[in-house]
């Protein structure tokens, strides 16, 4: 949801970049604690 809101307010270009620093960050660390956390949609 965060990366959908951040599109919405940021851009294509933004997101894109964004994106590839997460994966990046992913692949280096592993997964961020708050990305653990069940998306609250209801």
């Amino acid at each position: 949801m965060g990366f959908l809101q951040m599109y919405e307010k940021m851009g294509q270009k933004f997101i894109e970049e964004h994106l590839r620093y997460e994966i990046d960050k992913y692949l280096a660390s592993g997964l961020r604690p708050e990305y653990r956390r069940e998306l609250p949609l209801f």
